[in-house]
């Protein structure tokens, strides 16, 4: 329980924003009180929060599988101007796609992607750290 409790803390998921409904569906993900991303453009039938909510279970199973460190976080793009996907070791995080670089100013995917995987990389050690903490103290109560 304690864990879950760290985790979210570290998820931030009480500090979900959206915009007013006048203005674009907007939910932004954190990780350790910080800003990650924030994702305006759903797809493939998914609303910008369903999105957001898929981020935040990711990686929530990348922290509960970093037993050994932070793993790395690469940006992964198959052709110049196409989809990126931003990757924690081999888990898919999200997959920046052109509706979405455009809806939050980029032109291409890869831009936004690199972008949103240094907010991530800035924010991942300590939330790796915080969450081992955690699983210390649970497993010595």
């Amino acid at each position: 329980m304690k864990r879950t409790l760290i985790l979210a803390a570290w998820m931030g998921l009480a500090g979900m924003t959206a915009a007013p409904a006048s203005a674009i569906e907007t939910d932004t993900v954190r990780l350790g009180g910080q800003v990650v991303m924030r994702i305006r453009a759903g797809a493939h039938g998914l609303s910008p929060s369903d999105r957001a909510d898929a981020v935040r279970s990711r990686l929530s199973e990348v922290l509960a599988r970093s037993t050994a460190g932070v793993p790395a976080i690469t940006v992964r793009q198959e052709r110049t101007g196409g989809d990126a996907g931003i990757f924690v070791g081999e888990t898919l995080v999200i997959n920046v796609d052109r509706t979405l670089a455009q809806a939050n100013g980029q032109g291409d995917p890869s831009g936004l992607a690199e972008k949103w995987a240094k907010n991530l990389g800035s924010v991942l050690p300590q939330a790796v750290a915080q969450y081992m903490a955690g699983s210390r103290q649970t497993a010595g109560n």
